[in-house]
């Protein structure tokens, strides 16, 4: 049987047989190619005994398959083809990646596809790969700007939901993980009906060559029938959480913190106006926090918000490394930035934020796996694909209205959530300092 085209506007969206879709994207001034394979089956679909094991299986499918028994093999393969591959554990998606030269389409497929087949999942190689998890944990664990992110999480999700626990692992569990612990998880989320495959390159001779090529390696995978539910997110606890605040005491002279709010689900009617907001408020040189945290006070080296957006519920943060003896004065004024941002935003800055996003897009999708990760996300997740067209015609829809009222409903002390990462011994009268800034 041969693959059914479902769709696509800007790109062509197939179906194969088994299951697995693909997006085939036209670039018509490449000389190479990028293909990946998208899966819907990441840190949020772990059981509380899984913790970690999404991102240990990703690194387990690079250490050999029968044709290529070790993981040199398949070094030495991707890099004589002047190729490079890689992988990246997200949140609610894992993604497989390879490049190279146009003319070795065929292997990056074939690579890909024995890689995710025929995995050995080798016992001694597992024992060795915990070594290397081990210490990836232990320099994250030493990076505070990275893991504030971690911290908040668990503040915002909960520390027993799958979201809110370190998508690395606990030493314990990765210490403890077996060869049948990584079936186990494969066989529960790597289904082909959760599979998308992503190719961009040059297609001036029409998508079938590489719908054919796609099929012949891809197109007897079965995976295993064993499909599992998602664990939600708690809208209850995600609304209303006890705590709010999070803290991990560590001698530094920077502290981090984040604080939080809940906002709009993945393209929620008011999504791309929260996007918006974000982007004035802390994601440029010309936004709020930066003109007043950083180069107004001087109190932060870096300081920005941002949104993200899940299936069933999203949010805004504010991120910032600060002078751990100014942390009480520099919450002050994100406190005050948050509580005046309800009510005094400009059409100038409502216009700057959309004129930036809309650049920041097109520069990203002019990198090939910015555009792979535009696309496959939506292809996992959603209901509909926008084309790059779609998402600068919604930045183009947004007013200043439409940016207040997100401001207004996101902004609200009482929703505030806060995660903290320094020389302290508790949170809770940070946490305070910003609500009453707010208030």
């Amino acid at each position: 049987m041969e693959s059914n085209c479902i769709g696509g506007d800007g790109y062509k969206l197939f179906q194969m047989p088994n299951g697995i879709r693909v997006i085939l994207d036209h670039n018509p001034t490449t000389q190479g190619v990028t293909t990946c394979i998208f899966v819907n089956g990441a840190t949020r679909h772990e059981d509380a005994d899984q913790n970690g094991i999404a991102h240990f299986l990703e690194h387990e499918f690079f250490k050999g398959t029968p044709k290529r028994p070790t993981q040199l093999d398949i070094a030495k393969e991707v890099v004589s083809r002047g190729a490079k591959n890689n992988a990246g554990t997200a949140t609610d998606f894992t993604v497989y990646f390879i490049q190279a030269p146009a003319e070795f389409f065929e292997f990056t497929a074939d690579i890909q596809s024995d890689m995710l087949m025929n995995p050995l999942f080798d016992a001694k190689e597992i024992e060795t790969e915990k070594g290397v998890i081990l210490q990836e944990r232990a320099k994250y664990l030493d990076l505070p700007e990275v893991y504030i992110s971690v911290l908040q999480d668990r503040v915002l999700f909960g520390a027993d939901h799958p979201m809110g626990k370190d998508p690395v692992g606990t030493e314990e569990l990765i210490k403890g993980y077996t060869r049948d612990d990584f079936i186990r998880f494969r066989n529960e989320w790597y289904h082909p009906s959760r599979l998308v495959l992503y190719v961009n390159a040059n297609m001036n001779t029409g998508p079938q060559p590489f719908m054919e090529i796609l099929e012949k390696y891809f197109g007897s995978y079965d995976g295993k029938a064993e499909i599992f539910i998602t664990e939600q997110i708690n809208a209850s606890h995600f609304r209303n959480p006890e705590p709010r605040g999070d803290l991990i005491k560590k001698d530094t002279e920077q502290s981090h913190m984040s604080v939080a709010f809940p906002s709009y689900k993945r393209k929620h009617p008011k999504w791309m106006s929260s996007e918006v907001l974000a982007c004035l408020l802390g994601g440029t040189m010309a936004s709020r926090l930066f003109e007043e945290v950083r180069s107004k006070r001087g109190l932060a080296y870096s300081v920005q918000s941002y949104t993200d957006e899940y299936v069933e519920d999203g949010y805004m943060a504010v991120l910032a490394g600060l002078d751990s003896a100014k942390l009480q004065e520099a919450l002050q004024v994100i406190g005050g930035i948050l509580k005046a941002v309800r009510d005094d935003v400009t059409q100038e800055e409502v216009d700057n934020a959309k004129a930036f996003l809309k650049g920041e897009s097109i520069r990203r999708w002019e990198m090939a796996m910015s555009k792979a990760i535009f696309y496959g996300k939506q292809a996992l997740l959603d209901d509909s694909i926008l084309n790059p067209a779609d998402q600068l015609a919604l930045i183009d829809e947004v007013t200043l209205d439409m940016v207040t009222d997100c401001a207004r409903e996101i902004c609200n002390p009482d929703m505030a959530r806060f995660a903290l990462i320094g020389p302290f011994d508790g949170y809770q009268n940070y946490l305070d300092t910003v609500v009453e800034a707010m208030k």
